[in-house]
């Protein structure tokens, strides 16, 4: 027994036919009179004598009535309650990130957390500056450099090897280098990106003529190798939803590239900031977890 077989027996009880609580209900009469045969069965009690004037209740089901009346009351207070809950989480909640991290993690995070809570806005910034959390730039950051601000409340949401990646379309063009990287195009970061010596690929310096273009975005370096025009250091979970190919697999970049979840401890203790911050964690989860 349940609350659904429950509500089609109050509502031919208060329609007096099968017809229009079906029509109450948004269902067709067919599924009303299944349900209703089906409940009959569970309680081995006979509910409505069914005539010519509609749906008469039996005197076992007038002795429900109140109790079925009740569990709707605590129902309908459950429903506006939830509803409650959802509507009071509002306001505007700002997230800094990159564009790679944005597309692949956070705006799927954005939405979902429309469909839960319709009031709530979030403001996306992407881009390589680290905006300042004390000076409410942002409220949440999600970046690949662990801070060391004080105040701040610190969560590790990912920690991927980065290794040398081509694509399928490079490889037909140039093939794999075997020995080393004479003749290969490469993509690499700006110098203030990684804040380390850009002109390095997997712990190999690359004379200035085999770089084919520096970028300061993550999103533009695996586009640029989806082209097929260059390879390039990729994090370990992009490189193979890109189906990249991986170069020189036993070498790869010292560090790692981590994501790193921040805010400030006074921003956390709001409850639009915490719903947010647990389906941001809820996806990186997920998604690692199916990787």
């Amino acid at each position: 027994m349940n609350w659904n077989d429950l509500q089609i027996f109050l509502n031919i009880y208060r329609y007096k036919t099968l017809r229009a609580a079906a029509k109450e209900l948004a269902v067709d009469q067919a599924t009303i009179g299944r349900r209703l045969n089906e409940l009959e069965q569970q309680l081995n009690t006979k509910l409505f004598i069914r005539s010519k004037n509609g749906a008469i209740a039996t005197p076992e089901a007038l002795k429900l009535i109140p109790y079925v009346i009740e569990i709707e009351k605590q129902m309908l207070s459950l429903a506006r309650q939830v509803k409650d809950d959802h509507q009071e989480i509002s306001g505007i909640v700002k997230i800094s990130t990159t564009d790679s991290l944005a597309v692949e993690f956070i705006i799927p995070v954005i939405d979902r957390l429309k469909q839960l809570y319709p009031l709530l806005n979030i403001h996306l910034i992407t881009s390589i500056d680290i905006l300042d959390l004390d000076k409410a730039e942002a409220d949440i950051s999600i970046r690949t450099i662990r801070p060391t601000q004080p105040d701040l409340i610190v969560r590790k949401l990912a920690d991927w090897e980065v290794g040398l990646y081509a694509s399928e379309k490079y490889v037909l063009n140039y093939g794999i280098p075997t020995k080393n990287f004479d003749q290969h195009k490469f993509v690499i970061y700006q110098k203030d990106v990684l804040k380390t010596d850009s002109q390095m690929a997997v712990g190999e310096l690359l004379s200035p003529e085999l770089i084919v273009a520096e970028v300061n975005s993550s999103l533009m370096l695996t586009s640029i190798i989806q082209s097929g025009s260059a390879m390039g250091e990729v994090a370990e979970y992009f490189a193979q939803k890109a189906q990249f190919i991986r170069v020189f697999p036993d070498k790869k970049r010292t560090q790692n590239y981590q994501v790193w979840l921040t805010m400030h401890k006074d921003v956390y203790k709001t409850q639009k900031i915490r719903v947010v911050v647990d389906q941001i964690v809820k996806a990186f989860e997920c998604k690692i977890s199916i990787q």
